[in-house]
């Protein structure tokens, strides 16, 4: 496993000084309604695939990449009236005996921040080299029943 000691401290993501880390480059690939096989990101040719090279710091959120993805893949379209876009994000990164493996990171949905929403990288055990998979789910949202009175 490895350790980066400004990445990982307990677990938690302390507040980095951005003006005196170094940043590292996480490659983010996303797909629609499902996430992509773990070896297919892995190899060497993955330019059909939709990707972002981002460089991010340990206290940058979940919710900041998926943003970032969003703004380059505009899935708002004029068939998603009612719907909600679920980013679900899955962490590939090698292990001790140099295995690809990939673990839930999160899901967050751009329309409200919740906690994974403002999860921050480090919390997630992500670090230098590891490559972030998100899978962009369609699901309806759920309305408010409105109560009628009978006259």
């Amino acid at each position: 496993m490895r350790k980066h000691p400004t990445l990982r401290s307990g677990g938690m993501a302390s507040s980095v000084d951005r003006t005196k880390v170094t940043p590292f480059l996480l490659k983010v690939f996303w797909d629609y309604g499902k996430h992509h096989e773990v070896e297919a990101l892995v190899s060497d040719d993955t330019s059909h695939f939709p990707q972002l090279h981002a460089y991010v710091w340990a206290d940058s959120t979940l919710g900041e990449i998926a943003q970032a993805m969003a703004q380059l893949e505009p899935f708002a379209d004029k068939d998603s009236a009612g719907y909600l876009h679920v980013c679900s994000l899955r962490r590939i990164s090698d292990d001790r005996y140099g295995r690809f493996r990939f673990r839930y990171a999160g899901s967050v949905t751009l329309d409200s921040e919740s906690c994974e929403f403002r999860r921050p990288l480090a919390a997630c055990d992500i670090a230098p080299g590891d490559i972030l998979d998100i899978a962009i789910i369609k699901e309806t949202k759920f309305t408010k029943a409105t109560s009628t009175t009978r006259k």
